[in-house]
C-alpha cells in the first residue's frame, strides 16, 4: 500500500507517484483535504480527509501540515496497537539509550 500526502491534492510529484503505484497494482490511500474533489482524491482507492482552512496558494502550510502529521501519528498508533507485542519488540530493537558523558 502507498500513502500519498498532498493537502491540495494537486502536487504533480505526488500525482505522478500515485499513478506509478497504481500501474503496479498497489492500493493508494490519499491524505488530502476533506472535500474529496481533488485530483489525488479521485485517483486514490481510499481517502483520509484532513480539515484545515488554508488557501491553496500559501507559503507556510502550517495548518495542513499539522493535520497530516496527526494522521501519521494516528496510523502509527493503530499499527502498533494491532500487534503490540511484535511492534514493541521491533521498537526496542531500534532504541538507542543515551550514554552519560
Amino acid at each position: 500500500m502507498a500513502i500519498a500526502f498532498s493537502y491540495s491534492g494537486l502536487t504533480q510529484e505526488v500525482l505522478d507517484c500515485t499513478a506509478e503505484a497504481q500501474r503496479h497494482n498497489c492500493p493508494v490511500v490519499a491524505v488530502t483535504k476533506v472535500d474529496g474533489s481533488s485530483n489525488l482524491a479521485t485517483m486514490a482507492d481510499a481517502v483520509l480527509g484532513v480539515a484545515a482552512s488554508e488557501p491553496l496558494v500559501r507559503s507556510g502550510a502550517m495548518a495542513s501540515r499539522m493535520a497530516q502529521l496527526m494522521v501519521v501519528d494516528a496510523l502509527y498508533a493503530a499499527y502498533v496497537a494491532s500487534d503490540y507485542e511484535r511492534a514493541t519488540h521491533v521498537i526496542k530493537q531500534n532504541y538507542i539509550e543515551k550514554q552519560e558523558r
